[in-house]
């Protein structure tokens, strides 16, 4: 009777030991992969831009962390920059008004470089992105973001690296 209680006990740590690898690996999978693409500053939102204005948000991030960075750049002339960690509310860097005549030029070299027209959608453990709103159309592009500016698709790629030349260049004023 000992030995059957012994035996009891033996295969019950076994199973929760099963159960306890097994919920270790779907915490774990789940921390490295992006499952909200949405970019932080797109939840306040309430569906429709107004005919007049326009919005970007670059953003990339996702791996273990789950730490999302990014640019919002919107047609009143604010740019903001912000970071989001998964499950998190966005956490403002730093923000900068009155910048309206750069953004539009930035929207027109967007709308000429025929980004509009292509589609384009990856992810990885690492994704980045750029979301445009206007009128009421919205466009998404993502990318497997691994550092590398080949990665990111033309035409965004010489439009992506102008648009954050332009917001770094604003923190370090």
């Amino acid at each position: 009777m000992w030995s059957n209680q012994c035996l009891i006990h033996e295969n019950l740590k076994k199973y929760l030991w099963l159960i306890l690898v097994f919920l270790l690996t779907v915490v774990l999978i789940q921390g490295c992969s992006i499952k909200d693409k949405t970019p932080a500053g797109e939840s306040n939102l309430d569906g429709e831009t107004a005919p007049d204005t326009y919005r970007f948000t670059l953003w990339e991030g996702g791996g273990f962390t789950g730490l999302t960075t990014g640019f919002s750049l919107s047609a009143d002339g604010r740019v903001t920059h912000w970071q989001r960690f998964k499950g998190q509310a966005d956490s403002v860097l730093w923000t900068e008004e009155g910048h309206a005549a750069p953004i539009d030029t930035l929207r027109i070299q967007l709308e000429e470089s025929g980004a509009l027209e292509m589609q384009y959608n990856e992810s990885g453990n690492m994704t980045a992105g750029i979301t445009y709103e206007h009128t009421d159309k919205k466009y998404l592009w993502t990318w497997k973001h691994t550092g590398s500016a080949d990665e990111v698709p033309e035409p965004l790629r010489s439009w992506r690296q102008k648009a954050i030349d332009f917001c770094q260049s604003l923190y370090q004023k």
